[in-house]
């Protein structure tokens, strides 16, 4: 995605076709399996063989990078979507760690929009990926944690849709999330 900043990179063969330097952001996996069942009894009859084969390939692409609001995460969707659709690819899309913290500390921690600001950011994030789920071949999406991770990163200790603790303590964004998947929140 930054191919689009830095020319002559991409011509000189430095990037690859996403657009990244590092060559472990992508890979291949390459499988296949074999499998047979026999089942055998003469007397009176029977004979039974199953045969099965799978061969299968997968294109893997992985960029860890992180949107500070639902607009940057757009931009960054629709970049790759771009880049797929000049390399006539259509990959299905897997989007993970999606999430903002509920903490009013924006200016410290960016990824930090305050209780109001993480129900924006997944409202817009959500609606916008799910009208253009068929267009982008969007498979998955996951919200970064189910609940408040205390001490492990600068904005996982308030990125969940529960607030930590041993209670179930929804914040506004769960019921959002709920509506939005189209289910109904248990009291």
């Amino acid at each position: 995605m930054s191919a689009r900043g830095i020319c002559p990179a991409p011509l000189a063969g430095a990037l690859d076709r996403f657009g990244f330097v590092d060559p472990t952001n992508g890979g291949e996996s390459h499988r296949y399996t074999l499998a047979a069942d026999w089942y055998e009894q003469l007397g009176e009859g029977r004979l039974r063989a199953n045969v099965y084969a799978i061969d299968y390939r997968l294109d893997l692409f992985s960029n860890f990078t992180y949107a500070v609001d639902a607009e940057t995460l757009e931009e960054f969707v629709e970049a790759f979507h771009e880049i797929s659709r000049e390399n006539r690819d259509r990959p299905g899309l897997y989007i993970t760690e999606v999430g903002w913290g509920s903490q009013n500390n924006f200016h410290i921690v960016a990824f930090e929009q305050g209780s109001r600001g993480q129900l924006r950011q997944l409202r817009n994030s959500y609606r916008y990926l799910m009208e253009n789920q068929r267009r982008l071949n969007l498979k998955q999406v996951y919200w970064y944690s189910w609940k408040d991770l205390a001490g492990s990163c600068s904005f996982c200790d308030s990125v969940g849709l529960f607030r930590a603790g041993a209670k179930f303590r929804p914040k506004p964004s769960w019921h959002a999330f709920v509506k939005l998947a189209g289910g109904k929140p248990r009291p």
